[in-house]
């Protein structure tokens, strides 16, 4: 039994009624965020939340406009694929009751009990008349768990605009005020940067190599699909004192200050090299490039504000075979990725080398691969972007699940609490989670290598002795599979 409830927002500025699609917004997959909470969300408070916040999100409410023939508009030279239209503006809420009980590895794979799914993809956008998003609330009813779930259609923004579209929600629940910059739009208005022709190929090759190799729709679905039948999901988290712990010798070993999330990601990268007899020589980073740099032509960072997409790939230089299983020299690469993305002028070349390729393989029906090399590592870094603030009134018992995953693509969020047998929560404050995929022959090895290293920090330090098993989880794959094609 399910009753789907229809929002608007409160008002819209007239002057967003019709936001351009440009070709580096033109990310037609799914994207799926779900919170478990441990009891009930009220109705009405969350219809009031969700409006007030559509109020300042607006195209969360739209509708695409003259997507059907989006890739031959690029092809022909336009720099707009489409447009989110705000004419009747409204997104669902389904509410439905089920009689099972929720767990982690449900709500990961698309369960139609927990989500509602946008069910498009760059080759099927959706019509003029599909929301671009879909609510989904559900109470099981043996257990008295709440998981509320968003399937959003990536075309509206990356991994920070969603996270502050529902965190505003959060806060608007609770009868608080936003906390994060309000979105402004007016990236939405300046077209994309841009090369000389002769310049697309040479800054290409530098900055985006993985946009010079294309498939067909077929190939493409072959690497994917083999990415990932031949892996297995790991996921684990790791504590406050482990990352500190990470830091402290990180920065020691680099002879320079390290970050938290950087060396994390950095003992992860290390720790696949440890068990890989080929080791991972190259990092792909995921960054957000909004900022307040700009470059000696006048191109200008898209603001902090920002909303949309606005995102890089950004490539590390070759790391030398002597460096790869060390912490300190591979923090400094990972580092390096990041402050790339603070310097307008490299931000403005490899975007405009990028848009102009992605075009070009659009209108022609190819597409890159977007995981990991067969020496690569993606990097998806959200510990510092992701929030435990995010918890609907169920401060540290609130469960963020994110769905899909691909091989050696890193991904950390801010950890989630963890419940007690005996009903207790532990909020597992600035701990982080991380998933990614594996080579089925290396899981276990990397699962030992991770158990072992934590015994030996729990002999250096003072973190606890017997630390909890990391059994490795066990997934339907044919499930998963399926789920994983809609990304």
């Amino acid at each position: 039994m399910s009753e789907t409830q229809w929002v608007s927002p409160q008002r819209i500025d007239p002057s967003l009624d019709m936001l351009p699609v440009h070709v580096s917004d033109c990310n037609f997959g799914l994207l799926v965020f779900t919170w478990m909470l441990p009891g009930p969300l009220d109705r009405r408070s969350l219809t009031d939340a969700v409006s007030r916040t559509l109020t300042h999100y607006p195209l969360f409410a739209g509708r695409l406009v003259g997507a059907e023939k989006w890739r031959i508009k690029l092809a022909a030279g336009s720099q707009v694929a489409c447009h989110i239209s705000l004419a009747h503006a409204s997104l669902p809420i389904t509410y439905c009751d089920s009689q099972l009980v929720p767990t982690e590895e449900m709500l990961r794979d698309f369960h139609p009990d927990v989500v509602d799914p946008v069910l498009t993809d760059n080759d099927n956008p959706p019509s003029r008349k599909e929301p671009l998003v879909k609510m989904k609330v559900t109470t099981f009813v043996n257990t008295g768990e709440t998981t509320i779930t968003w399937a959003f259609c990536h075309v509206l923004g990356d991994g920070l605009t969603f996270f502050r579209f529902t965190n505003m929600i959060s806060q608007f629940y609770r009868g608080l005020p936003a906390v994060h910059p309000l979105p402004t739009y007016e990236a939405y208005f300046r077209p994309p940067p841009s090369l000389p022709r002769h310049l697309v190929a040479p800054v290409a090759r530098e900055l985006a190599p993985h946009l010079l190799q294309h498939y067909d729709r077929e190939e493409a679905g072959e690497l994917y699909a083999r990415s990932f039948l031949s892996t297995t999901r790991l996921d684990m988290q790791f504590s406050l004192e482990e990352i500190n712990l990470l830091k402290l010798e990180a920065s020691r070993k680099a002879g320079q200050n390290v970050s938290k999330q950087d060396a994390l990601a950095a003992y992860l990268i290390t720790a696949i090299n440890r068990v890989r007899k080929i080791p991972i020589n190259q990092i792909i980073n995921l960054v957000n490039v909004r900022g307040e740099a700009e470059s000696p032509d006048g191109f200008q960072l898209p603001v902090q504000s920002a909303a949309g997409t606005q995102l890089l790939h950004v490539f590390s230089a070759s790391i030398a075979s002597e460096y790869t299983k060390d912490l300190g020299k591979v923090a400094r690469y990972v580092g390096e990725t990041v402050r790339q993305v603070r310097n307008a002028d490299y931000v403005k070349r490899a975007a405009a080398a990028t848009c102009a390729i992605m075009s070009q393989l659009f209108g022609a029906n190819r597409q890159a691969f977007w995981g990991a090399g067969p020496n690569q590592v993606v990097l998806n870094n959200c510990y510092k972007l992701t929030s435990p603030d995010t918890h609907f009134g169920y401060p540290g018992r609130a469960i963020f699940v994110v769905n899909g995953s691909m091989e050696r693509y890193i991904r950390i969020w801010a950890g989630n609490p963890t419940r007690n047998g005996d009903g207790t929560w532990n909020e597992n404050v600035g701990s982080a989670d991380v998933s990614f995929r594996l080579e089925h022959e290396l899981a276990e090895p990397f699962m030992k290598l991770l158990a072992e290293d934590r015994r030996k920090w729990a002999r250096a330090t003072q973190l606890p002795k017997n630390p909890v098993p990391l059994p490795l989880t066990q997934y339907r794959e044919e499930l998963s599979l399926q789920a994983f094609s809609r990304l």
